[in-house]
């Protein structure tokens, strides 16, 4: 039920626009600044009051681009375990409907942080449907500590036209030793001695679907079925 005044700077601080709205019952309120489409470009700050209190956030109002094709990127499997064989496909098609034939494609693949030698390196051209296929190994050992929350191969693509026109495509893979994921969350965040505590089990997969499942637990020798 507060009221909270809102204002939009332009790139050299000036005041561009402002208003106010009540915050609803869940202390949310939300204002439109639509920005002209001859406005100046570079960096607009975002301002919200409620009496002494103010945020801001900045956001950048710049040219856009349309890219020259569109690159896609998938694989056989939305997850994989440590080790294990991947298998999928670069496709590179221009917005008009036409495939990038026998464009240059090219594919990295880093386990953990990025660094000057990526853990896979795959080169090829597109076929006449625009598309490369690729296969390799994830590392034996990238994933194996991951049994609550799976870790990710960052795989980085990109394609090149007869015409030197460069697009790319990032994608992180899940990868997890165990096929179904487990976290158990107390529900006031932590467990509390000497009373009755609600605990939510959440079983998952390691690319974040729900899974449902049968859980067997056990709580000081009591065995649960679930």
């Amino acid at each position: 039920g507060q009221e909270i005044a809102f204002a939009l700077l332009g790139p050299a601080g000036e005041r561009l626009e402002r208003g106010a709205a009540t915050a609803s019952d869940f202390g949310v309120a939300a204002l439109d600044f639509p920005i002209p489409s001859g406005a100046a470009h570079g960096q607009y700050t975002l301002r919200a009051a409620l009496g002494e209190t103010v945020s801001e956030r900045t956001v950048a109002v710049e040219a856009y681009e349309l890219p020259d094709f569109h690159v896609t990127l998938e694989t056989d499997r939305p997850f994989y375990a440590p080790g294990e064989r991947v298998t999928g496909r670069v496709r590179a098609e221009y917005f008009f409907g036409n495939p990038v034939a026998s464009g240059e494609a090219i594919l990295y693949g880093y386990a953990g942080e990025r660094g000057p030698t990526p853990a896979i390196l795959f080169q090829g051209r597109t076929n006449e449907e625009g598309v490369l296929e690729f296969a390799f190994q994830l590392p034996p050992s990238f994933g194996q500590s991951a049994t609550e929350q799976p870790i990710f191969f960052d795989l980085e693509g990109s394609v090149t036209d007869a015409a030197m026109q460069r697009e790319g495509i990032r994608r992180l893979l899940p990868v997890s030793a165990q096929s179904i994921l487990i976290s158990a969350i107390p529900e006031s965040g932590a467990l509390k001695p000497g009373v009755e505590n609600a605990i939510f089990i959440l079983s998952s997969y390691p690319d974040g679907r729900p899974a449902e499942t049968t859980l067997e637990v056990e709580i000081d020798g009591e065995q649960y079925t679930l």
